[in-house]
């Protein structure tokens, strides 16, 4: 028996927001309208992620309904583009103040799924005028300074933004937890945000659970409206087990699903 359950990752483009082009958010904004999402789950992942708009999981306590949903649309991006002042070059590419809309994106070589994604996102960018280069590199090398210290340009990853079930994400979003900038934590994008700092400050003190929730609401708005990560979806894992097994129940809240393995039995 094959059961197939979301899990807390987030797969997402994670852009390096001090880099160039890429610190544009009318830019960011325009590669995500360019990027065909429904593609890369249906043709490349089997149709089974959930697409998703957030870091927090949509089985979790604080995730954010209503958030502003993914459109494929290259014409609005082209546009947008033109607007910022972002014009094509002879070759086709787009510049602006002597900047091109040229950068790298890296992720684990040898990850075929994230191989043929990257040749996909290659193929939507090029259609608004943006050019992207492949740099791929072994896991300990892209995982290890080259991402702790945000020498990317931009990344293809999966990341689990939780800890345990708790959306507490200064970690990774607090502007005191860039380690580029001698901080203690995993605010690889380098995103900064005086409001962000402000309700993670906030979300961090609070007890009652719907405060809370309002809290890290507003949170995933602002970090979405901001376009601090360019999220694809929610990751799945496919499991299969003997038929006879009861008692096994997948839960996205946990690390693993044998969460509850002193309730299986067999039949």
């Amino acid at each position: 028996t094959v059961v197939v359950s979301s899990t807390s990752s987030v797969e997402h483009i994670a852009p390096n927001l001090d880099f160039g082009p890429l610190a544009d958010r009318t830019v960011r904004e325009a590669l995500y309208m360019a990027v065909n999402k429904k593609a890369i789950i249906d043709a490349l992942n089997y149709g089974l992620p959930t697409p998703t708009e957030t870091f927090v999981p949509q089985q979790g306590w604080s995730y954010q309904q209503g958030l502003p949903q993914h459109v494929y649309d290259p014409a609005k991006a082209n546009a947008a583009l033109d607007a910022a002042g972002w014009a094509r070059g002879s070759d086709g590419i787009r510049a602006k103040g002597g900047v091109r809309l040229e950068f790298t994106n890296s992720t684990t070589s040898g990850n075929a799924v994230r191989e043929q994604t990257q040749q996909l996102l290659m193929q939507d960018w090029r259609g608004i005028g943006a050019a992207m280069r492949i740099q791929n590199m072994p896991p300990a090398v892209m995982w290890g300074e080259f991402w702790q210290q945000s020498k990317f340009n931009s990344a293809l990853v999966s990341v689990n933004f939780m800890l345990g079930a708790d959306p507490d994400v200064t970690p990774r979003f607090g502007s005191g937890a860039i380690p580029a900038k001698g901080g203690r934590g995993f605010n690889t994008y380098q995103y900064q945000n005086p409001e962000a700092d402000r309700l993670l400050a906030l979300g961090a003190t609070q007890f009652d659970i719907a405060e809370r929730k309002a809290t890290y609401g507003a949170l995933q708005k602002l970090i979405r409206a901001d376009m601090a990560i360019l999220p694809l979806y929610q990751g799945v894992i496919s499991e299969g087990l003997k038929a006879n097994l009861r008692g096994f129940r997948p839960n996205a809240n946990t690390s693993t699903n044998c969460w509850n393995i002193r309730e299986w039995y067999w039949a």
